[in-house]
């Protein structure tokens, strides 16, 4: 499998866990 289409689903993947983490984080912190 070609790496550089690994990382770059994995990294959209990521994004939108991310997004949804941090979105909580800064709602609960302020």
């Amino acid at each position: 499998m070609n790496m550089e289409v690994r990382m770059a689903t994995t990294s959209m993947t990521l994004g939108a866990h991310w997004e949804g983490f941090i979105k909580s984080e800064v709602e609960s912190g302020r």
